[in-house]
């Protein structure tokens, strides 16, 4: 509930929850030791239904199957096959969208950082950047993309991360899994006296709040974060979609020019 992401998709929800005339309840299942009792509670309690976001617990997967409660997973951890519909972003256009637009800008050597083992989210976004631009025969792409950080940061290798950035032939852009590490990264450039954008553009994810009170102000990938809260209330409250049926309902990604990019200069 505290990160970024996850605190501005609640807030989208809720909204939608309450312009519906809905409460929404947040629960951590890891304060249940018996699913069974979770989902009694929330039949019982007469809940409309149940939004799962991120962390997928199997157990808890089934214990609802079991007890027949609609439910909608949110950006699942990894991508399984499952009797509830799942909504997420399309992560994969969405980076293929970032890879485009540095390439129109004149950018051949380009770095994408995030350990793509945290999640299939990141998975997703650096097969988008990775299918784009090995169709370039005239772009060199350099990814960093193992684990030995911190979970905040999606366990980013940056001792990898100074070394591509003390060559003399640094990249000239660099597209981060999300907000977090792009911020991050441009910290550790400052201190690598590179600068942003007129050394190395820089891309986020994500598109979130903090971005904007950070110097310079990240050029990143927005995500309609309301059509979250509208789906949840088409699907669960109204009832729009039919029962039974489980899919899978994407959200476009939007590239948001902002302070951190420009075009080739050298």
């Amino acid at each position: 509930v505290s990160e970024v992401h996850w605190k501005e998709v609640i807030v989208e929800i809720e909204r939608s929850a309450i312009e519906n005339g809905c409460v929404l309840e947040i629960i951590n299942f890891n304060d249940y030791e018996d699913f069974n009792a979770l989902t009694f509670e929330l039949k019982t309690d007469t809940y409309l239904g149940g939004i799962i976001i991120h962390q997928n617990d199997l157990d808890l997967m089934q214990a609802l199957k079991e007890a027949n409660i609609k439910c909608v997973v949110i950006e699942p951890k990894f991508y399984m096959n499952t009797d509830f519909t799942c909504l997420m972003p399309n992560d994969y256009v969405g980076m293929s969208k970032a890879a485009d637009y540095l390439y129109k800008l004149g950018h051949r050597k380009i770095c994408f950082i995030g350990n793509i083992f945290h999640n299939d989210t990141f998975m997703q976004r650096f097969n988008g950047f990775y299918d784009y631009f090995r169709t370039k025969e005239d772009a060199e792409i350099i990814t960093i993309i193992n684990s030995n950080a911190s979970y905040e940061l999606q366990n980013t290798d940056f001792d990898a991360f100074e070394k591509v950035f003390r060559r003399k032939e640094f990249p000239t852009a660099l597209v981060c899994a999300n907000d977090a590490l792009a911020m991050e990264c441009i910290q550790r450039l400052k201190k690598l006296g590179k600068r942003v954008p007129d050394d190395i553009s820089v891309i986020g994810y994500g598109n979130t709040k903090e971005i904007y009170e950070f110097s310079p102000v990240i050029t990143s990938m927005k995500i309609d974060r309301s059509m979250f809260g509208q789906f949840i209330a088409d699907y669960i409250i109204k009832n729009k979609y039919g029962t039974g049926i489980a899919f899978s309902f994407q959200i476009s990604v939007d590239l948001i020019e902002n302070e951190t990019t420009k075009g080739i200069s050298r």
